[in-house]
């Protein structure tokens, strides 16, 4: 479960407190961070939410200011590429030709990669031989009443064709 938060609100002992009756075996909580605003102090609450085993994610990753430096001291578990660099691979533009190197990017700091805004399966199965193990978007799913996201659980995962 990823719960999005902007770096100013990231206070170790004010997210313990929430999260903490959260935290069961089950479930991973996998705390976003987007890339707007990183300060020093950062640093040292995301270090300690990672002792506590929470996922850590840059999210909206290339729309930011984070540079290699910020995203190595984070150590995240994932870099989410922005919607609009999916989106512009329709195209061919600039932006999505950035995607491979965010992809290095990530493999640099030992992290995997999420793709935002995948909606259909050409860009899913061109993701993939980019090297993006994981995405997330309408492809994969529209947003749900619990009962049904319960339900499309239990059926078997949509595989990116190669």
């Amino acid at each position: 479960v990823a719960l999005n938060f902007f770096p100013e609100n990231i206070r170790y002992h004010q997210l313990q407190e929430l999260l903490q009756p959260l935290q069961n075996e089950r479930i991973a909580l996998n705390v976003e961070v987007t890339e707007y605003g990183m300060s020093e102090d950062l640093f040292d609450d995301v270090a300690q939410l990672r002792e506590e085993h929470y996922l850590i994610s840059v999210d909206d990753f290339g729309t930011g200011y984070s540079n290699l430096g910020t995203v190595k001291r984070l150590s995240p578990d994932f870099l989410k590429i922005d919607r609009s660099f999916v989106f512009d691979m329709e195209d061919e533009s600039l932006r999505s030709s950035m995607i491979p190197e965010i992809v290095a990017i990530a493999n640099a700091v030992r992290a995997e990669v999420i793709a935002e805004g995948v909606e259909n399966e050409k860009q899913a199965s061109r993701l993939k031989h980019m090297g993006v193990r994981y995405g997330q978007g309408y492809w994969f799913g529209r947003p749900a009443p619990l009962a049904d996201f319960l339900l499309m659980l239990a059926a078997p995962p949509k595989i990116i064709p190669d």
